[in-house]
């Protein structure tokens, strides 16, 4: 090109950003333990964006809400809307876990209650057991007589939720 001296005193130059899809591959809901998704950019190596707010596990570490945040680096993209940011709210909900109860037991006086089985609890996670009859709550966790017992489940963990937390245990 050739211009007239000073008929030219600016030039603009307008290069758009390329548009990329961001595919989220997050549920809404998920239950503890279950293995979360991972967003990607079609397109886009990985290298040119950030994903952040998921544990490094890609299993959520608490029952709980997180914000995952998916950023561009790369200046040359965006998203179609323009921007180069995007977030998304996920929840974690408690595991379920239910309790093997085996309600009718044959023990003689002194024997030891017997502790209910916790069926998808994970290992080390804590739970209590209080058993009670129509006299409170037994203390020294020995059978006192044959009768009825009130068995109840407390877990000492936010992650899990109990299905059925009480029962009665019949003793023989």
């Amino acid at each position: 090109y050739s211009f007239a001296d000073d008929a030219v005193t600016e030039i603009t130059v307008v290069v758009e950003t390329k548009k990329v899809t961001l595919i989220w591959n997050l549920n809404d809901e998920y239950e503890f333990g279950e293995e979360l998704g991972t967003p990607v950019i079609e397109g886009l190596d990985s290298s040119k964006y950030t994903v952040t707010g998921l544990p490094a596990s890609g299993t959520a570490d608490t029952a709980d809400g997180y914000t995952v945040t998916v950023t561009i680096t790369d200046s040359n993209y965006a998203f179609a809307d323009g921007s180069v940011t995007a977030e998304k709210t996920i929840t974690v909900n408690a595991k379920k876990v239910e309790i093997s109860w085996n309600t009718t037991y044959s023990y003689s006086y002194g024997d030891n209650l017997p502790v209910p089985t916790i069926e998808g609890l994970e290992a080390g996670v804590d739970y209590t057991v209080e058993y009670s009859d129509e006299n409170g709550t037994l203390e020294n966790g020995y059978i006192a007589h044959v009768g009825e017992y009130k068995v109840k489940v407390t877990l000492v963990n936010g992650n899990y939720t109990l299905g059925t937390d009480e029962t009665t245990l019949t003793i023989n």
